[in-house]
């Protein structure tokens, strides 16, 4: 059994895909980070993942993907434009509140910035958003 966790994004819908995301990080409670590069990782040799990296199997995976944008080649199955524009910005709030985290911007607290970044993306694709948190 594989120690990352995969939600296959061809049985979700837009709110499905984003519900899975945002559960996946808050659960998590950290950001899956390359501490020394300071940069954020799809999957962390010690089990963390990003938001987008639950949407890929451990076969598509490779870590030649790693410090690259989610496209729709690191998933076996097809999805609408919106669906990975939606992923991409789900990993862009993961990276983001990452980064203000490494950093100490804003607020250092990677959760609250998370938070603030997904309650922005749901509003842009009209997702709710209260149930999570």
């Amino acid at each position: 059994m594989s120690k990352w966790k995969y939600v296959d994004p061809s049985d979700l819908d837009l709110q499905g895909l984003f519900d899975a995301s945002v559960n996946h990080v808050l659960e998590q409670g950290i950001p899956s980070i390359d501490t020394v590069k300071r940069t954020c990782l799809y999957r962390h040799p010690e089990g963390l993942q990003c938001a987008a990296s639950i949407f890929i199997s451990d076969e598509e995976y490779k870590t030649t993907m790693e410090h690259c944008p989610f496209t729709l080649h690191m998933v076996n199955c097809e999805l609408q434009d919106s669906e990975i524009k939606l992923i991409r910005l789900l990993q862009r709030a993961h990276d983001d509140a990452a980064t203000d985290a490494i950093f100490d911007m804003i607020n250092s607290d990677f959760l609250t910035n998370y938070k603030k970044y997904v309650v922005g993306v749901a509003k842009k694709f009209h997702l709710e958003y209260s149930h999570l948190f």
